[in-house]
Parts: C-alpha cells; structure tokens; sequence
C-alpha cells in the first residue's frame, strides 16, 4: 500500500479487498482517491498492516479500519470495519506514534506507555524492535 500526503489529506491507492483503504467499498485500484470520512480530520501519522490501516489525528486519537479478524483493529469485534472508527479504548489516552504489523496494531502514548493488540504471532516479533 502507498500513501501520499498533502496538508491534511490522504490519499490511498492500493488493493481493497478488506476495506484497507477507507473508501467504505472495495474498490481498488491505482487511482489515487481521499479517504471520504477523514478530510476535514487533521491526521498525523498513518501506519498500515497487512490488511488494516491505522490513522492518528493531531488530537491524539486513533482510527482504525479493514479486516478486524485478528483484533488488531481495537474494538470490541473482529468484525471489519468499512471506514475510520476510533479506537475507544485509548480514547483517555494522548497518542504519539501508532504502528502495524501484519495483523497487530501499536501505539504509543505522550507519558511513554506502549500498548498493543491484534495477533499474538506478531506481536512476538516486536520484542527486538522495542526497546
């Protein structure tokens, strides 16, 4: 998946097969189209796993969205999600820096505090990226 930035709007092109790229459809291609649900959002970062991607917002917030089946999206399904929903669970939270693996999910927050979610096989790998 690439990503191109430009002010406050994302732009994706990749495949969509499980809403990776936010459209709400799963429409792919190579045109290069904003993520309808998050143009007026100010986002920061963004990071993408294998089929997810996340997005964190210059309040600190995260979104998440695409396939869910490993919870690496956050919420309290596996199901997938279409667009951009915030991540509840750290809504208390001031997040810096967010990150993915293939199923696995990241994020760091302002006082340091590190928490991950998603497929336990991936977050095994991070033990050396992590320090």
């Amino acid at each position: 998946m690439n990503m191109i930035s430009c002010g406050i709007s994302f732009y994706f092109h990749a495949s969509n097969s499980n809403y990776q790229l936010g459209r709400g459809n799963k429409i792919g291609g190579w045109k290069l189209q904003p993520v309808p649900s998050i143009q007026d959002v100010r986002i920061s970062q963004i990071a993408c796993g294998g089929y997810h991607s996340l997005a964190l917002t210059d309040e600190g917030k995260v979104l998440s969205w695409g396939h869910g089946g490993h919870g690496q999206l956050g919420h309290s399904s596996i199901k997938n999600q279409k667009v951009p929903v915030l991540v509840e669970a750290l809504a208390g939270e001031n997040v810096v820096y967010i990150s993915c693996g293939g199923s696995s999910s990241a994020a760091v927050t302002d006082k340091g505090k590190l928490y991950m979610w998603g497929n336990a096989r991936d977050l095994s790998t991070w033990d050396s990226w992590i320090a």
